[in-house]
């Protein structure tokens, strides 16, 4: 089987939006995932669209963390015999590992040194990127709103 570059796949899941979006990449890495992307649609259809974004994202980013299986709470390689066999048990690895590996983004940085900082009725800090950047052409086409959401939702690598 080739070489899937978890990479790739995690931006692709991270940056995904709309659910048409989720079933291409979905399409696309199902050759190596059995029985995920049926069971993925099944959490869409029964917790709602949110919920299986978040669930991607969380597996692609544990998948980039141990890109050559090492270490990788689900078992060297084993995470194509478990998806095809226990897709529950698979969920719920990732879940604690989320939780245990909390995604650090430009927001919760912030919020740790500025934690009275003001957002929005989402939770969303209420800075334009504009202010720190110096421009906020990097996401046209989404308005200020979704400008200002996926500036300070982006995930910060530790170098």
């Amino acid at each position: 089987m080739k070489h899937v570059n978890t990479t790739e796949m995690y931006f692709k899941v991270i940056n995904c939006e709309e659910a048409d979006e989720l079933k291409e990449i979905i399409n696309k890495y199902s050759q190596y995932y059995s029985n995920w992307r049926d069971y993925v649609n099944n959490v869409m259809l029964s917790n709602g669209l949110s919920y299986a974004v978040k669930y991607l994202r969380e597996n692609a980013r544990m998948c980039a963390e141990y890109s050559i299986c090492k270490g990788c709470p689900i078992g060297d390689r084993e995470c194509r015999i478990m998806e095809a066999q226990e897709p529950e048990k698979i969920v719920a690895i990732v879940e604690k590992w989320a939780k245990e590996h909390p995604e650090k983004t430009r927001q919760s940085m912030f919020l740790e040194r500025y934690p009275n900082a003001r957002t929005d009725e989402e939770g969303v800090l209420n800075i334009c990127p504009d202010y720190i950047e110096g421009s906020c052409r990097k996401y046209e086409g989404v308005g200020c709103n979704g400008c200002r959401r996926k500036y300070w939702s982006e995930e910060i690598h530790d170098e």
